[in-house]
Protein backbone atom coordinates (compact mmCIF):
# COMPACT_ATOMS: atom_id res chain seq x y z
CA UNK A 1 0.00 0.00 0.00
CA UNK A 2 1.50 3.50 -1.27
CA UNK A 3 1.62 5.54 2.28
CA UNK A 4 0.57 8.68 0.29
CA UNK A 5 -2.87 6.40 -0.23
CA UNK A 6 -3.78 7.90 3.47
CA UNK A 7 -4.49 11.11 2.04
CA UNK A 8 -7.75 9.78 0.83
CA UNK A 9 -8.67 6.36 3.01
CA UNK A 10 -11.72 6.66 5.61
CA UNK A 11 -12.98 4.01 7.55
CA UNK A 12 -16.38 2.57 6.29
CA UNK A 13 -17.67 3.07 9.51
CA UNK A 14 -16.63 5.65 11.25
CA UNK A 15 -15.81 7.68 8.30
CA UNK A 16 -12.45 8.94 10.21
CA UNK A 17 -9.17 9.03 8.75
CA UNK A 18 -6.65 6.27 8.91
CA UNK A 19 -3.14 5.73 10.01
CA UNK A 20 -0.41 2.65 9.88
CA UNK A 21 0.07 1.70 13.63
CA UNK A 22 3.91 2.19 14.52
CA UNK A 23 4.28 -2.05 15.16
CA UNK A 24 3.50 -2.71 11.18
CA UNK A 25 5.23 -5.82 10.46
CA UNK A 26 6.87 -4.37 7.02
CA UNK A 27 6.61 -0.98 6.07
CA UNK A 28 9.80 0.82 2.87
CA UNK A 29 9.66 4.48 3.19
CA UNK A 30 6.72 4.95 1.06
CA UNK A 31 5.06 1.41 0.28
CA UNK A 32 3.55 -0.92 3.41
CA UNK A 33 3.97 -4.31 2.30
CA UNK A 34 2.49 -5.92 5.95
CA UNK A 35 0.95 -3.95 8.65
CA UNK A 36 -1.89 -2.67 10.29
CA UNK A 37 -4.84 0.13 9.67
CA UNK A 38 -6.64 1.80 12.45
CA UNK A 39 -8.84 5.10 12.90
CA UNK A 40 -10.62 5.71 15.69
CA UNK A 41 -13.31 2.86 15.61
CA UNK A 42 -11.57 0.13 14.08
CA UNK A 43 -8.03 -1.81 13.09
CA UNK A 44 -8.05 -2.98 9.59
CA UNK A 45 -5.04 -5.67 8.03
CA UNK A 46 -2.74 -4.56 5.44
CA UNK A 47 -1.56 -7.86 4.09
CA UNK A 48 0.97 -8.26 0.58
CA UNK A 49 0.19 -4.45 0.16
CA UNK A 50 -3.20 -4.93 0.16
CA UNK A 51 -5.49 -2.79 2.80
CA UNK A 52 -8.50 -5.35 3.94
CA UNK A 53 -11.20 -2.84 5.36
CA UNK A 54 -13.71 -5.17 6.51
CA UNK A 55 -14.32 -6.87 10.22
CA UNK A 56 -14.70 -10.57 11.04
CA UNK A 57 -13.46 -12.39 13.33
CA UNK A 58 -10.82 -13.96 10.65
CA UNK A 59 -9.37 -10.21 10.01
CA UNK A 60 -8.87 -9.95 13.66
CA UNK A 61 -6.68 -13.11 14.08
CA UNK A 62 -5.22 -12.01 10.88
CA UNK A 63 -4.03 -8.60 13.05
CA UNK A 64 -2.87 -10.33 15.60
CA UNK A 65 -0.57 -12.62 13.28
CA UNK A 66 0.65 -9.63 11.61
CA UNK A 67 1.23 -8.03 14.97
CA UNK A 68 3.96 -11.27 15.88
CA UNK A 69 4.86 -11.59 12.41
CA UNK A 70 3.45 -14.55 11.01
CA UNK A 71 2.59 -13.35 8.16
CA UNK A 72 1.97 -16.36 6.05
CA UNK A 73 -0.74 -16.91 8.77
CA UNK A 74 -2.55 -14.09 8.09
CA UNK A 75 -2.09 -14.57 4.64
CA UNK A 76 -4.18 -17.58 5.03
CA UNK A 77 -6.62 -15.87 6.99
CA UNK A 78 -7.76 -12.90 4.49
CA UNK A 79 -7.71 -15.05 1.32
CA UNK A 80 -10.65 -15.88 0.72
CA UNK A 81 -10.43 -19.72 -1.12
CA UNK A 82 -10.42 -22.97 0.39
CA UNK A 83 -7.94 -23.86 2.46
CA UNK A 84 -6.66 -26.24 -0.38
CA UNK A 85 -6.30 -23.25 -3.20
CA UNK A 86 -4.54 -20.87 -0.69
CA UNK A 87 -1.08 -22.37 -1.59
CA UNK A 88 -2.23 -22.20 -5.12
CA UNK A 89 -2.78 -18.76 -5.56
CA UNK A 90 1.33 -18.08 -4.62
CA UNK A 91 2.44 -20.57 -7.17
CA UNK A 92 4.46 -19.57 -9.94
CA UNK A 93 2.11 -19.37 -13.02
CA UNK A 94 2.81 -17.94 -16.45
CA UNK A 95 -0.50 -16.62 -17.32
CA UNK A 96 -3.91 -14.75 -15.74
CA UNK A 97 -5.17 -17.40 -17.64
CA UNK A 98 -3.55 -20.42 -15.92
CA UNK A 99 -3.87 -18.75 -12.31
CA UNK A 100 -7.80 -18.19 -12.37
CA UNK A 101 -8.62 -21.78 -14.43
CA UNK A 102 -6.71 -23.54 -11.82
CA UNK A 103 -8.42 -21.13 -8.69
CA UNK A 104 -11.84 -21.26 -10.61
CA UNK A 105 -12.59 -24.69 -12.64
CA UNK A 106 -15.65 -23.99 -13.54
CA UNK A 107 -17.53 -21.39 -15.96
CA UNK A 108 -16.20 -18.10 -13.68
CA UNK A 109 -13.15 -19.03 -14.81
CA UNK A 110 -14.05 -18.98 -18.21
CA UNK A 111 -15.83 -15.55 -17.59
CA UNK A 112 -12.34 -14.08 -16.32
CA UNK A 113 -10.06 -15.64 -19.19
CA UNK A 114 -12.39 -14.02 -22.04
CA UNK A 115 -13.24 -10.97 -20.41
CA UNK A 116 -11.95 -8.07 -22.41
CA UNK A 117 -13.12 -9.25 -25.12
CA UNK A 118 -16.80 -10.24 -24.01
CA UNK A 119 -20.24 -7.90 -25.06
CA UNK A 120 -20.45 -6.66 -21.88
CA UNK A 121 -16.87 -5.20 -21.07
CA UNK A 122 -17.15 -3.80 -24.80
CA UNK A 123 -19.52 -1.65 -23.53
CA UNK A 124 -18.21 -0.56 -20.14
CA UNK A 125 -14.94 0.02 -21.84
CA UNK A 126 -16.64 2.31 -24.15
CA UNK A 127 -18.27 4.52 -21.72
CA UNK A 128 -15.50 4.83 -19.38
CA UNK A 129 -12.82 5.82 -22.48
CA UNK A 130 -16.40 8.52 -23.76
CA UNK A 131 -16.49 9.54 -19.93
CA UNK A 132 -12.86 9.80 -19.10
CA UNK A 133 -11.66 11.97 -21.99
CA UNK A 134 -14.50 14.49 -20.34
CA UNK A 135 -14.12 14.39 -16.48
CA UNK A 136 -10.70 13.07 -16.16
CA UNK A 137 -8.50 16.06 -17.57
CA UNK A 138 -10.31 18.51 -15.82
CA UNK A 139 -9.87 17.04 -12.44
CA UNK A 140 -6.41 16.08 -12.20
CA UNK A 141 -5.26 15.15 -8.46
CA UNK A 142 -8.67 12.93 -8.53
CA UNK A 143 -8.58 9.38 -8.91
CA UNK A 144 -10.50 6.77 -11.28
CA UNK A 145 -12.37 4.58 -9.29
CA UNK A 146 -13.36 0.93 -10.36
CA UNK A 147 -15.80 -0.47 -7.77
CA UNK A 148 -16.48 -4.24 -7.70
CA UNK A 149 -13.35 -4.58 -10.02
CA UNK A 150 -13.05 -8.34 -9.75
CA UNK A 151 -9.44 -8.97 -11.67
CA UNK A 152 -8.93 -5.85 -12.62
CA UNK A 153 -9.96 -5.57 -16.47
CA UNK A 154 -11.61 -2.18 -16.43
CA UNK A 155 -9.12 -0.74 -13.98
CA UNK A 156 -6.45 -1.70 -16.83
CA UNK A 157 -8.60 0.76 -19.11
CA UNK A 158 -9.00 3.48 -16.84
CA UNK A 159 -4.97 3.13 -16.02
CA UNK A 160 -4.38 3.86 -19.56
CA UNK A 161 -6.65 7.03 -19.65
CA UNK A 162 -5.37 8.68 -16.69
CA UNK A 163 -2.81 11.70 -17.39
CA UNK A 164 0.64 11.46 -16.03
CA UNK A 165 -0.07 13.39 -13.33
CA UNK A 166 -3.06 11.95 -11.87
CA UNK A 167 -2.61 9.29 -8.99
CA UNK A 168 -2.93 5.78 -9.46
CA UNK A 169 -6.37 3.99 -10.48
CA UNK A 170 -8.17 2.99 -7.69
CA UNK A 171 -9.71 -0.55 -7.60
CA UNK A 172 -11.92 -1.96 -5.09
CA UNK A 173 -13.05 -5.62 -4.35
CA UNK A 174 -14.57 -7.78 -1.69
CA UNK A 175 -12.07 -10.80 -2.87
CA UNK A 176 -8.42 -10.47 -1.77
CA UNK A 177 -7.46 -13.33 -4.21
CA UNK A 178 -8.70 -11.22 -6.97
CA UNK A 179 -7.46 -8.31 -6.30
CA UNK A 180 -3.95 -10.02 -5.86
CA UNK A 181 -4.51 -11.65 -9.28
CA UNK A 182 -5.04 -8.52 -10.86
CA UNK A 183 -1.94 -6.70 -9.25
CA UNK A 184 0.64 -9.47 -10.66
CA UNK A 185 -1.23 -9.55 -14.11
CA UNK A 186 -3.58 -7.28 -14.58
CA UNK A 187 -2.94 -3.39 -13.61
CA UNK A 188 0.31 -3.79 -11.82
CA UNK A 189 0.19 -0.07 -11.11
CA UNK A 190 -3.24 0.41 -9.82
CA UNK A 191 -4.08 0.39 -5.84
CA UNK A 192 -5.94 -2.04 -4.28
CA UNK A 193 -8.54 -1.76 -1.21
CA UNK A 194 -10.06 -5.11 -0.28
CA UNK A 195 -13.95 -3.67 1.15
CA UNK A 196 -17.72 -4.50 1.23
CA UNK A 197 -19.53 -2.85 -1.13
CA UNK A 198 -22.50 -3.10 0.66
CA UNK A 199 -20.80 -0.72 3.25
CA UNK A 200 -19.67 2.74 2.86
CA UNK A 201 -16.60 3.62 0.55
CA UNK A 202 -13.07 3.55 2.11
CA UNK A 203 -12.68 6.66 0.49
CA UNK A 204 -12.54 10.44 1.10
CA UNK A 205 -15.92 12.79 -0.62
CA UNK A 206 -14.93 14.41 -3.72
CA UNK A 207 -11.11 12.23 -4.29
CA UNK A 208 -12.60 10.76 -7.77
CA UNK A 209 -13.26 11.89 -11.06
CA UNK A 210 -14.83 8.98 -12.03
CA UNK A 211 -16.85 5.89 -10.16
CA UNK A 212 -17.58 3.14 -12.56
CA UNK A 213 -19.74 0.19 -11.33
CA UNK A 214 -19.44 -2.45 -14.00
CA UNK A 215 -21.44 -5.83 -14.33
CA UNK A 216 -21.50 -5.82 -10.11
CA UNK A 217 -24.19 -3.47 -8.75
CA UNK A 218 -27.20 -5.91 -10.24
CA UNK A 219 -25.67 -8.39 -7.15
CA UNK A 220 -24.93 -5.51 -4.31
CA UNK A 221 -27.51 -5.62 -1.59
CA UNK A 222 -27.61 -1.85 -0.52
CA UNK A 223 -27.98 -0.29 -4.10
CA UNK A 224 -29.34 2.61 -2.60
CA UNK A 225 -26.35 3.14 -0.22
CA UNK A 226 -23.91 2.54 -2.82
CA UNK A 227 -24.95 4.52 -5.26
CA UNK A 228 -24.82 7.25 -2.58
CA UNK A 229 -21.80 6.85 -1.73
CA UNK A 230 -20.24 6.92 -5.29
CA UNK A 231 -21.75 10.54 -5.52
CA UNK A 232 -20.48 11.71 -2.27
CA UNK A 233 -16.54 10.22 -3.88
CA UNK A 234 -16.76 11.74 -6.96
CA UNK A 235 -16.14 15.72 -7.34
CA UNK A 236 -19.57 17.80 -8.76
CA UNK A 237 -18.09 17.94 -12.20
CA UNK A 238 -17.02 14.29 -11.97
CA UNK A 239 -19.52 11.55 -13.18
CA UNK A 240 -20.84 8.32 -11.94
CA UNK A 241 -20.98 5.44 -14.13
CA UNK A 242 -23.42 1.64 -13.73
CA UNK A 243 -22.83 -0.55 -16.61
CA UNK A 244 -24.34 -3.73 -17.79
CA UNK A 245 -27.06 -3.46 -14.56
CA UNK A 246 -29.60 -5.74 -15.42
CA UNK A 247 -33.47 -5.31 -15.83
CA UNK A 248 -35.96 -6.84 -13.58
CA UNK A 249 -38.18 -7.09 -16.82
CA UNK A 250 -35.36 -8.86 -19.00
CA UNK A 251 -34.08 -12.37 -19.14
CA UNK A 252 -31.21 -12.27 -17.50
CA UNK A 253 -28.88 -15.93 -17.03
CA UNK A 254 -27.40 -14.38 -13.33
CA UNK A 255 -30.01 -11.67 -12.92
CA UNK A 256 -29.10 -10.70 -9.33
CA UNK A 257 -31.66 -8.86 -7.51
CA UNK A 258 -32.68 -6.44 -10.10
CA UNK A 259 -34.71 -3.38 -10.32
CA UNK A 260 -36.72 -1.81 -13.14
CA UNK A 261 -34.34 0.68 -15.33
CA UNK A 262 -36.34 3.77 -14.28
CA UNK A 263 -36.01 2.74 -10.81
CA UNK A 264 -31.87 2.44 -11.00
CA UNK A 265 -32.25 5.85 -12.52
CA UNK A 266 -33.56 7.23 -9.53
CA UNK A 267 -30.98 6.13 -7.21
CA UNK A 268 -28.86 9.46 -8.79
CA UNK A 269 -29.14 12.48 -7.77
CA UNK A 270 -26.96 14.57 -10.78
CA UNK A 271 -28.50 14.46 -14.07
CA UNK A 272 -28.51 11.01 -15.27
CA UNK A 273 -29.17 9.38 -18.47
CA UNK A 274 -30.14 5.96 -19.17
CA UNK A 275 -29.05 3.47 -21.72
CA UNK A 276 -29.47 0.57 -23.94
CA UNK A 277 -26.40 -1.92 -24.01
CA UNK A 278 -27.06 -3.56 -27.02
CA UNK A 279 -27.53 -0.21 -28.87
CA UNK A 280 -24.36 1.34 -27.21
CA UNK A 281 -22.39 -2.46 -27.96
CA UNK A 282 -23.56 -2.48 -31.64
CA UNK A 283 -22.45 1.30 -31.76
CA UNK A 284 -18.94 0.48 -30.34
CA UNK A 285 -18.19 -2.54 -32.61
CA UNK A 286 -19.24 -0.87 -36.29
CA UNK A 287 -17.95 2.87 -35.68
CA UNK A 288 -16.35 3.26 -32.61
CA UNK A 289 -19.29 5.40 -31.70
CA UNK A 290 -20.56 5.45 -27.91
CA UNK A 291 -23.38 7.92 -28.34
CA UNK A 292 -24.39 9.12 -24.73
CA UNK A 293 -26.52 11.97 -26.02
CA UNK A 294 -29.45 9.56 -27.04
CA UNK A 295 -31.35 7.75 -23.53
CA UNK A 296 -33.68 5.10 -23.21
CA UNK A 297 -37.02 6.69 -22.80
CA UNK A 298 -38.76 2.99 -21.92
CA UNK A 299 -38.93 0.73 -18.67
CA UNK A 300 -39.45 -2.55 -20.59
CA UNK A 301 -37.40 -3.52 -23.32
CA UNK A 302 -33.86 -4.27 -22.63
CA UNK A 303 -32.39 -7.08 -20.75
CA UNK A 304 -29.67 -4.86 -19.63
CA UNK A 305 -28.94 -1.37 -19.38
CA UNK A 306 -26.36 1.35 -18.33
CA UNK A 307 -26.45 4.67 -16.59
CA UNK A 308 -24.08 8.04 -16.40
CA UNK A 309 -24.76 10.64 -14.18
CA UNK A 310 -23.17 13.40 -14.40
CA UNK A 311 -22.93 17.42 -13.93
CA UNK A 312 -21.11 18.24 -16.94
CA UNK A 313 -23.13 18.55 -19.95
CA UNK A 314 -20.21 17.60 -22.08
CA UNK A 315 -20.30 13.76 -20.77
CA UNK A 316 -24.02 13.62 -22.97
CA UNK A 317 -23.09 13.73 -26.57
CA UNK A 318 -22.09 11.48 -29.24
CA UNK A 319 -18.27 10.82 -28.62
CA UNK A 320 -15.82 9.25 -31.77
CA UNK A 321 -13.44 7.05 -29.69
CA UNK A 322 -9.76 7.03 -30.93
CA UNK A 323 -7.85 3.82 -31.70
CA UNK A 324 -5.97 3.20 -28.80
CA UNK A 325 -2.42 2.61 -28.46
CA UNK A 326 -1.51 -1.56 -27.57
CA UNK A 327 -0.84 -1.18 -24.38
CA UNK A 328 0.34 -5.00 -24.07
CA UNK A 329 0.25 -7.05 -26.59
CA UNK A 330 -2.06 -8.31 -29.61
CA UNK A 331 -3.52 -11.58 -29.20
CA UNK A 332 -6.63 -13.93 -30.60
CA UNK A 333 -9.64 -13.55 -28.39
CA UNK A 334 -9.70 -16.31 -26.63
CA UNK A 335 -13.16 -17.11 -27.54
CA UNK A 336 -11.62 -18.74 -31.20
CA UNK A 337 -9.91 -21.75 -31.53
CA UNK A 338 -6.74 -21.01 -33.32
CA UNK A 339 -4.95 -23.55 -35.58
CA UNK A 340 -1.71 -22.62 -37.23
CA UNK A 341 -0.98 -23.60 -40.80
CA UNK A 342 2.38 -22.21 -42.07
CA UNK A 343 1.58 -18.72 -41.98
CA UNK A 344 -1.78 -18.17 -41.27
CA UNK A 345 -3.82 -18.84 -38.59
CA UNK A 346 -7.32 -20.14 -38.52
CA UNK A 347 -9.98 -19.04 -36.46
CA UNK A 348 -13.39 -21.09 -35.41
CA UNK A 349 -15.56 -19.39 -32.66
CA UNK A 350 -16.15 -21.57 -29.99
CA UNK A 351 -17.60 -21.40 -26.47
CA UNK A 352 -16.67 -22.87 -23.41
CA UNK A 353 -19.58 -24.14 -22.37
CA UNK A 354 -23.17 -23.99 -23.06
CA UNK A 355 -23.99 -21.71 -19.84
CA UNK A 356 -21.39 -19.20 -21.31
CA UNK A 357 -22.74 -19.43 -24.91
CA UNK A 358 -26.25 -18.46 -23.69
CA UNK A 359 -25.08 -15.20 -21.05
CA UNK A 360 -22.68 -14.36 -23.75
CA UNK A 361 -24.58 -15.26 -26.91
CA UNK A 362 -24.48 -11.25 -28.31
CA UNK A 363 -20.82 -11.93 -29.07
CA UNK A 364 -21.82 -13.85 -32.16
CA UNK A 365 -23.57 -10.21 -33.25
CA UNK A 366 -19.75 -9.08 -33.71
CA UNK A 367 -17.46 -12.23 -33.50
CA UNK A 368 -17.29 -14.25 -37.30
CA UNK A 369 -17.79 -17.97 -36.72
CA UNK A 370 -14.65 -18.42 -38.71
CA UNK A 371 -11.92 -16.54 -40.63
CA UNK A 372 -7.82 -16.36 -41.39
CA UNK A 373 -5.72 -14.83 -40.73
CA UNK A 374 -2.09 -14.20 -41.52
CA UNK A 375 0.19 -14.74 -38.42
CA UNK A 376 2.76 -11.90 -39.00
CA UNK A 377 -1.03 -9.47 -38.21
CA UNK A 378 -0.17 -10.50 -34.61
CA UNK A 379 3.57 -8.93 -34.97
CA UNK A 380 4.69 -5.50 -33.21
CA UNK A 381 4.83 -3.91 -37.17
CA UNK A 382 1.59 -4.56 -38.38
CA UNK A 383 -0.45 -3.76 -35.03
CA UNK A 384 -1.17 0.03 -37.13
CA UNK A 385 -1.87 -1.65 -40.11
CA UNK A 386 -5.83 -0.88 -41.23
CA UNK A 387 -6.52 -4.72 -41.60
CA UNK A 388 -5.45 -5.05 -37.74
CA UNK A 389 -7.01 -2.43 -36.88
CA UNK A 390 -10.49 -3.82 -37.75
CA UNK A 391 -9.92 -6.48 -36.10
CA UNK A 392 -8.91 -4.74 -33.22
CA UNK A 393 -12.27 -2.58 -33.33
CA UNK A 394 -14.59 -5.92 -33.70
CA UNK A 395 -12.73 -7.41 -30.78
CA UNK A 396 -11.44 -10.29 -32.72
CA UNK A 397 -7.79 -9.29 -31.59
CA UNK A 398 -7.35 -7.68 -27.69
CA UNK A 399 -4.94 -5.45 -26.57
CA UNK A 400 -4.06 -7.46 -23.12
CA UNK A 401 -1.06 -8.00 -20.64
CA UNK A 402 1.94 -10.32 -21.98
CA UNK A 403 1.11 -12.55 -19.45
CA UNK A 404 -2.49 -12.84 -19.88
CA UNK A 405 -2.48 -16.01 -22.14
Amino acid sequence: MRRELLDVLRCPFCGGPCEVYGHAHRTLPEVVVHGVLGCACCAYPIVDGVPIMKTSDDLSDAIRAIERGAIDDARALVTDLPERDRATLRAPFASFADAVTSLLPDGEGDYYVRRFGDPTFIVADGIARAVARVVGPSSAGRRFVDVCSGCGHLARTLDTLRSHDAPPVMALDASFWRLQVMRRFIAPDADAICMDANLALPLASHSASLAICNDAFSYVWSKRALSADMQRLVHPQGAVVLTHVHSMYGENATAGNTLAPSAYLALLDRPARLFDDARLRDERVRAQVVDLETPLTVDVGPDVVSIVASNDPRVFEEHVLPDPLVHGVLRVNPLYLVTADDDRLQLELSFPSAHYAEEFRAARAYLPATLTIPRRWLERTHWNDVDVLALRRSSILLDVPESYV
